[in-house]
């Protein structure tokens, strides 16, 4: 299990979803989008949900728990699978050969 940092906030989730939602933070950051995503989550009272606006460096890292291996949270699997896609995704669609024929040099008359 790792704690995502987010802000002076600690959330606990399993390593693969930690692990999954910094690669998608980092794909949209890298292509300057933002994304909505809410993956399962650990809290004192049990499993639940936690929503992330993704993109604009929100979470700053993860920290590995020490004495957690094994702990399952529900929907993680399918969060994993989820986050990966998109990221593939944003990456496929934005991360084509540049065109510069997009852009023209303003005419200057004088």
């Amino acid at each position: 299990m790792k704690q995502l940092l987010v802000a002076a906030t600690r959330i606990c989730t399993e390593d693969a979803v930690a692990d999954a939602l910094l690669d998608y933070e980092f794909a949209l950051a890298e292509h300057h989008r933002t994304e909505r995503v809410i993956v399962p989550v650990f809290v004192n009272e049990g499993d639940t949900v936690c929503e992330f606006i993704l993109g604009r460096g929100a979470i700053s890292g993860s920290l590995a728990l020490p004495n957690t291996a094994g702990r399952r949270i529900a929907g993680s699997s399918d969060a994993v699978s989820e986050l990966r896609e998109r990221a593939r995704m944003v990456r496929d669609e934005l991360s084509g050969p540049f065109d510069d024929d997009w852009y023209e040099e303003p005419s200057h008359d004088d």
